[in-house]
């Protein structure tokens, strides 16, 4: 059961100021997409460039949609709520939901930041439910103006246990400030500030201006937490709460005091409130430690005895391409492809070089959204992987595979450098590599839509093909 079925059809009605017509018993869920509808669920017909759902009415029907909201009358059987804009009230109502549900006892954690927010938002989950809660996390990278108000609408009813655990991206200023609205959470999260999203924000301090947001629609009650080297930084002024710190500093309100790489990853105490407690778990690299710290301050923040969860992440998964070892034929390889800035790009770096062994060969791709910058900035993360060496080659690829050659090899490294256009042909090199007598370890790292996903990919494809 969802917590919206507790709405009957005119309360939802009145909350996003529509226009009823017809009944239904009761919701199972909210929809936007009517290739992901179950039977029961209210489907909200948005509008986009490229589409329009009110296109699709009959096919949520026919998929078992309860109800709709629309923003012009459409000929159908189901219960219609008529709008002047669906997103609106996508919206309107998830701020509904959240507030009714905070009224019943609902807890809640928002986080942002520029690296680290899906760990973080996983950690914490895991660290809920080892606690004894009962936690509902984003899923997948539901953080956007649509992706939020859907994770509320489609959470499971609050119990007396619940935590809400809610991931909050940003793509230009004021985004943050429309999901805080949203779903003014008790503890605020930021994870880290960096180099990302710059061709909207323009810099370092825009990024701190826009994370800053989260902290915004705040009461005495709530907590904030932050990295301890940006506790002076951000814009603290608009929050009203009690403001943790965490990191890797010895002044930290919670402090990584001492990192040890295992077999399995990595055993890191953490200091915080008088408690010292060892947490083993299989993410590796100093910026897990901080991610680990930053963690167990939110959820102490809830009151949640975190010093007694050592055992909590011993397991813990990330989805995605995110820091995951995984070996096939002679390769050993740290697939951290899923997204990338320079901060991320040096911190999984530094993660890969802790258990690589030589041979050794980093796949770098292009970072997006770097704007104006961009090409200063992939030199700069070429020249500091140069410098810092422990690999056999570095291969670059994408638009920016030139420009990073060259910054590399101006550096004077003892690393073979290569560049190449694309996943395929990066492909080719890599497979001229590995002769079957030595085990390579390969790190794979970019922005999404560098695709660099596929070289593993078809890496296993051709070790198949040769048996």
């Amino acid at each position: 059961m969802k917590e919206i079925s507790n709405w009957s059809f005119s309360e939802i009605a009145q909350v996003i100021e529509g226009v009823a017509k017809g009944e239904f018993s009761a919701l199972d869920g909210v929809s936007t997409d009517t290739r992901k509808i179950s039977p029961g669920v209210l489907f909200v017909a948005l509008q986009g460039d490229n589409f329009d759902g009110h296109d699709f009415i009959g096919k949520a029907k026919e998929a078992g949609a309860a109800a709709c909201v629309v923003s012009r009358e459409v000929d159908t059987e189901m219960p219609t709520i008529v709008v002047e804009d669906t997103l609106v009230a996508l919206q309107k109502l998830a701020h509904a939901v959240f507030g009714r549900a905070r009224s019943n006892g609902l807890r809640s954690i928002a986080i942002t930041g520029s690296n680290g927010k899906t760990t973080v938002k996983e950690m914490i989950g895991r660290l809920l439910s080892e606690a004894g809660l009962t936690p509902h996390i984003t899923p997948g990278n539901f953080n956007n103006h649509i992706g939020l108000p859907l994770t509320i609408l489609n959470a499971p009813k609050v119990i007396a246990d619940s935590v809400w655990v809610l991931e909050m991206g940003a793509n230009k200023f004021g985004d943050i400030s429309e999901l805080t609205e949203i779903a003014p959470a008790d503890v605020r999260v930021i994870t880290s500030i960096g180099a990302a999203h710059l061709e909207a924000l323009g810099d370092l301090d825009g990024v701190r201006k826009v994370k800053s947001e989260i902290f915004e629609f705040s009461d005495r009650s709530n907590f904030a937490v932050v990295p301890y080297d940006e506790r002076d930084r951000l814009l603290l002024a608009a929050f009203h709460g009690r403001v943790l710190n965490a990191g890797l500093a010895q002044s930290s309100d919670f402090r990584v005091a001492k990192i040890q790489t295992t077999q399995s990853g990595q055993r890191v105490e953490i200091e915080g409130l008088g408690h010292l407690t060892a947490f083993e778990m299989p993410l590796p690299g100093r910026h897990n430690a901080a991610n680990l710290a930053i963690s167990l301050a939110a959820v102490s923040a809830l009151g949640v005895e975190w010093w007694r969860l050592g055992n909590a992440l011993s397991n813990l998964e990330l989805p995605g391409e995110r820091l995951r070892w995984e070996s096939f034929g002679h390769w050993r390889v740290l697939n951290d492809a899923y997204n990338a800035n320079p901060t991320s790009m040096e911190a999984s770096y530094e993660a890969f070089l802790e258990r690589a062994t030589e041979p050794s060969v980093a796949v770098i791709g292009d970072m997006n959204e770097l704007g104006s910058d961009a090409v200063k900035l992939h030199r700069q993360v070429a020249r500091g992987m140069a410098s810092r060496g422990g690999v056999s080659m570095l291969l670059f690829v994408g638009r920016h595979a030139n420009d990073m050659a060259e910054a590399a090899n101006d550096a004077q490294t003892d690393a073979e450098v290569r560049a190449c256009a694309d996943p395929e042909s990066a492909v080719q090199i890599l497979s001229g590599l590995a002769d079957g007598t030595k085990t390579w370890c390969m790190f794979l790292k970019a922005s999404r839509g560098a695709r660099l996903e596929k070289v593993v990919e078809l890496m296993k494809q051709g070790e198949a093909d040769a048996f």
